[in-house]
C-alpha cells in the first residue's frame, strides 16, 4: 500500500513539472504528436533512482482550446517499469492546465477494484507571459482510498509560486536559457512535510530541471532532462 502511494506521489511531481502544450498556444512546452521527453531523477546523494518518460500520443483542437494526451512511464534504478499513467493537458487563453483527476491509472483501479477512490484538486497553471517576480497560481491534489471502515489520504500542494530569476543551465539534453520558478510545497500522507520546489523552464522545451528541498533548505531530490525528441 505504501509503495502505491509513493508511486502516485512520484507521478504527480513529474506530471506537475513536465507538461506540454501546443506551439501556437504557449510560449513554452512544444507539443507535437510523437514528441518525447526523458527525465532522470536523483536522490540527495546524487544517485540516479528513476527515469520518467513522457510521450505525446495525440493532439486535438476544439474551438480555441488545444487538448493533448500524454503517456507517462516510470522506471526504477533497475530499469523496471513501476508505474504508468495517461493524462490530458488543455491549453487555452494563454496558459496550460492539467487535470489532476487523470492520475488514476488502470493499474491502480485493478489494485483497488473493490474500494472507492476519490481524487480532486486544482489544476496546475503556467501562463505564457512569464517575467521575473510574476506570481504562479496555487495548485493541489487530494486522493482518498476508502477501505471500510478506514480511509487513506494523500495530498500535495504547491503554494505561493513565483518566477524567481532567469538562469542558463546545462543538462545532458543541452544548454538552456531558463526562467526559474519556485514553490512552497506541502506533502501529507499521515505526516505533513513542508519544503520547496524549484523548476527551470526553457522556451520551446518546457521544464529542464527540478530540485526539491526540505524545510531546512537542503536538496533532497532532483530531476534533469536527459533526452528530448520531436
Amino acid at each position: 500500500m505504501k509503495k502505491i502511494f509513493l508511486n502516485i506521489a512520484v507521478v504527480l511531481i513529474y506530471i506537475v513539472t513536465n507538461t506540454a502544450t501546443a506551439q501556437n498556444c504557449s510560449t513554452y512546452y512544444p507539443l507535437k504528436e510523437g514528441a518525447s521527453f526523458e527525465f532522470t531523477s536523483y536522490d540527495k546523494k546524487d544517485k540516479p533512482v528513476a527515469v520518467v518518460t513522457h510521450k505525446m500520443t495525440s493532439v486535438t483542437t476544439k474551438g480555441t482550446a488545444t487538448e493533448a494526451t500524454v503517456e507517462t512511464e516510470i522506471f526504477d534504478d533497475k530499469n523496471t517499469s513501476v508505474a504508468k499513467t495517461t493524462y490530458t493537458v488543455t491549453c487555452e487563453n494563454g496558459h496550460v492546465a492539467i487535470d489532476f483527476k487523470s492520475l488514476i491509472t488502470p493499474e491502480m483501479l485493478t489494485q483497488y477494484q473493490d474500494m472507492e477512490i476519490d481524487i480532486s484538486g486544482n489544476d496546475m497553471i503556467i501562463p505564457n507571459d512569464l517575467t521575473v517576480g510574476k506570481a504562479i497560481p496555487d495548485s493541489d491534489v487530494l486522493m482518498t482510498i476508502k477501505m471500510t471502515p478506514v480511509q487513506m489520504k494523500m495530498s500535495m500542494k504547491m503554494l505561493n509560486g513565483k518566477v524567481e530569476k532567469r538562469e542558463k543551465i546545462t543538462t545532458p539534453a543541452g544548454t538552456f536559457d531558463c526562467y526559474v520558478i519556485v514553490f512552497e510545497t506541502e506533502f501529507k500522507m499521515g505526516i505533513k512535510r513542508k519544503g520547496k520546489t524549484r523548476q527551470w523552464l526553457a522556451k520551446d522545451i518546457g521544464i529542464v530541471k527540478t530540485e526539491d528541498y526540505n524545510k531546512k533548505g537542503k536538496v533532497v531530490s532532483k530531476s534533469v532532462l536527459t533526452k528530448f525528441s520531436e
